[in-house]
């Protein structure tokens, strides 16, 4: 499944936030969203996802647009998974299981069941299944926001700043499961990160705004100095390890 972004404007007025965007997320591919505060990353996101409605333009999922599909089609291939989400009173299995509901026709199956407890396994969570979500710290939280969007068995990922709680370890798995999901799983997976040698470390194509306008769509092997220079108003160096860019920035 390609979800495929033409032409796509969004503004808060009278601020242009996104201007003319286009890009497209392959089966088994991870697409990062760089670039500087306030240019744009999580406002695509949401407008890829149909949270928001852009004032231009068209997402595509496969060969339809979204806002043509219905809610629970849009939810059977499409997960979100936003930077925090409210504490509530709810234990870590049901607020996985929520990610079902658009699975679920009148009683919960035992695929669901499966389905919450492989999203459980799969991000280390089994122990704390029973646990309150408002007893959990920011970072176990961000893993159930993540497990949920697993159980929903999506045919897209999307994930804004995934990693921005977790410690060191925590980013690592995270990432590497997002990894592994796209290759097993073929799932399309589009992610926002500021730390760039993270994302150069993860991610297939990286996608860099600023302002609000598409500055490169790149591989890995494309990124270079000037790049980022350009994208980020900030002296910089880069240099490979193990074959991934490494950027350094020079003190001003």
């Amino acid at each position: 499944m390609i979800l495929q972004a033409e032409g796509l404007d969004f503004r808060y007025p009278p601020r242009e936030v996104l201007r003319q965007i286009s890009h497209r997320v392959h089966p088994g591919e991870m697409l990062v969203l760089l670039g500087p505060n306030g240019s744009g990353k999580t406002t695509l996101l949401r407008c890829l996802d149909g949270l928001l409605s852009p004032h231009g333009g068209t997402v595509l999922l496969g060969d339809r647009p979204l806002d043509r599909l219905g809610a629970k089609d849009v939810a059977r291939t499409l997960g979100y998974v936003p930077q925090r989400s409210e504490p509530r009173r709810l234990a870590v299995y049901d607020a996985v299981l929520l990610g079902r509901l658009p699975h679920i026709r009148g009683r919960i199956s035992r695929r669901d069941h499966e389905a919450v407890e492989r999203a459980l396994e799969d991000l280390g969570l089994q122990s704390l299944a029973l646990r309150s979500l408002d007893e959990m710290s920011g970072g176990e939280a961000q893993k159930v926001l993540l497990a949920r969007a697993l159980a929903q068995e999506p045919r897209i990922l999307l994930l804004d700043e995934p990693t921005s709680n977790l410690d060191l370890r925590n980013q690592v798995e995270i990432l590497q499961l997002l990894r592994r999901c796209a290759a097993e799983r073929d799932l399309g997976v589009i992610l926002t990160l500021h730390d760039l040698n993270t994302a150069f470390r993860y991610g297939d194509r990286f996608l860099f705004l600023k302002k609000g306008r598409v500055r490169h769509l790149l591989t890995r092997e494309e990124i270079s100095a000037p790049v980022l220079e350009e994208v980020y108003d900030l002296p910089v160096q880069l240099a490979r390890f193990g074959g991934f860019p490494v950027v350094v920035p020079f003190r001003t």
